[in-house]
């Protein structure tokens, strides 16, 4: 789905409350509505996975230049190469289960995710930095098939619906 993509434009968003502002606002509903036209649906709002940063073996990233012959790791994904592209680095889309051993071989010299996803592919074993970037936001959708979703008991439907509400006023609750 091309629109739904729209959000991994590069510094689109500065903060939480733009990211939330769009995307429980017309843009998650334009996105929601595109989503609606295919056989499958979005059965909630967009969830947050965090802010992209980039990791590498020592370079730290504080202005563009910083990354001017950097070989970083971007998915395949066309909005993520063309960004770094024009910032001048040199992309190279790596798939995901791949991004490890692409570090260690050092195929590529860093790599962008957001913060969750560090300690969980275990980068830090072979990337000593971390340079706050937040060069863009990371959202996904829950999808699901239209006619399985519409024969669930209608309170099974409204549980799956508000799940994202839910997790987000817990997580608030946690938070500092």
């Amino acid at each position: 789905m091309p629109s739904a993509g729209i959000v991994n434009t590069g510094f689109a968003f500065t903060d939480y409350d733009s990211v939330w502002k769009a995307m429980d606002g017309d843009l998650g509903t334009y996105i929601r509505a595109q989503i609606a036209k295919t056989p499958i649906m979005a059965v909630s709002k967009a969830w947050d996975n965090g802010f992209r940063q980039v990791t590498s073996s020592g370079r730290e990233v504080r202005t563009p230049d910083d990354l001017k012959n950097f070989q970083i790791r971007v998915p395949p994904a066309p909005l993520l190469t063309s960004l770094f592209k024009a910032l001048g680095a040199g992309p190279t889309p790596v798939n995901f289960n791949e991004v490890y051993s692409a570090l260690q071989t050092k195929v590529v010299d860093g790599q962008e995710n957001p913060l969750p996803i560090i300690p969980t592919a275990r980068i830090y074993e072979v990337q000593s930095t971390c340079s706050l970037t937040g060069h863009v936001w990371d959202g996904y959708w829950i999808l699901g098939n239209k006619r399985a979703f519409e024969r669930l008991p209608k309170d099974v439907q409204e549980i799956v619906t508000r799940s994202r509400s839910h997790l987000v006023l817990r997580r608030s609750a946690i938070s500092p």
